[in-house]
């Protein structure tokens, strides 16, 4: 997971579960370099980005996100419109990820993380995807 990849409210795992980042930055290593930092809301503290995952979409996330199953000629897949704009994903794969796919044109984006679909997401709709999957601290 790339740091220039991220914005503020993307969710990630980090150690202490799924939370929504407030903040990017750098900050001081234990050996004096700089490194990527970020702090997430209702959480006193902040991890290096190397201490945070990116969060694979699953078929509980898509649901949490508004998708709806869909069976198109035995071709099953989840499907999200909002505002006119359509987004569809492959079916479970093997490891129990989805890959998302986008129409733009002739060009197929694709993508298989959660911060991933909320950017694309925001950037075709200018509105935040709704999701709950934030846990309380620990």
């Amino acid at each position: 997971m790339k740091a220039q990849d991220l914005r503020i409210g993307n969710l990630v795992k980090t150690p202490r579960g799924i939370k929504s980042i407030n903040g990017l930055g750098f900050k001081d290593t234990v050996v004096s370099s700089k490194d990527y930092y970020a702090t997430f809301n209702n959480l006193h503290e902040g991890y290096f980005l190397d201490h945070c995952e990116p969060i694979p979409l699953t078929e509980e996330i898509l649901l949490k996100c508004g998708f709806e199953f869909v069976r198109n000629n035995d071709e099953p897949f989840y499907q999200l419109i909002k505002n006119g704009i359509v987004f569809n994903s492959d079916y479970l794969s093997v490891e129990d990820s989805i890959d998302c796919a986008f129409n733009i044109g002739n060009n197929l984006l694709k993508f298989k993380y959660l911060h991933q679909l909320q950017n694309i997401f925001f950037t075709l709709t200018n509105e935040e995807l709704t999701i709950n999957l934030l846990t309380k601290n620990k």
